[in-house]
């Protein structure tokens, strides 16, 4: 059991406001959406959240899939895909096994697909380590900028 010690400030968090914009047209769909963190060396450490209808779709998540294909847990990872609004995703700060990650840098991406719509995606570095940080990534055809914010929980709330 790794000690707590070793992870981020107590009771911190990230926090990814997502706003999917509506987007007119014939037979528009809810995109699909990957949110995920990735250390500096560009290993992955955390799939935030995925939310994809249909798995046979989840290719169209470029580069999330080719970082997760293979695995046998991809349909477990996903949720349903959402109506256009906003949506407050909060990473803990454990890795996809369950344990605390150290301090430091992460980049965070964001990327969507939409039948009958657009691909999109964007990440930065958020600095996540004894004191609040936030960054912002820049909007899409899909999406408005997006907040992602390593702070304390109740600032979050």
């Amino acid at each position: 059991r790794v000690s707590a010690v070793a992870g981020w400030q107590k009771g911190y968090e990230v926090s990814v406001t997502l706003a999917l914009k509506e987007v007119e047209g014939f037979r528009v769909r809810r995109p699909y959406v990957a949110i995920w963190a990735e250390d500096t060396t560009g290993k992955l450490v955390r799939n935030i959240s995925v939310w994809s209808q249909k798995p046979r779709y989840l290719p169209e998540l470029r580069t999330w899939w080719n970082r997760n294909g293979g695995s046998r847990d991809v349909e477990s990872m996903t949720r349903p895909t959402r109506p256009p609004g906003r949506y407050r995703i909060v990473w803990d700060g454990l890795d996809d096994k369950g344990q605390p990650v150290p301090p430091g840098s992460y980049r965070i991406t964001v990327e969507t697909s939409r039948e009958h719509g657009d691909y999109a995606k964007e990440s930065g570095s958020l600095e996540c380590d004894a004191k609040s940080a936030k960054i912002t990534l820049k909007g899409t055809g899909e999406f408005e900028d997006i907040i992602v914010e390593y702070a304390p929980r109740s600032q979050n709330a």
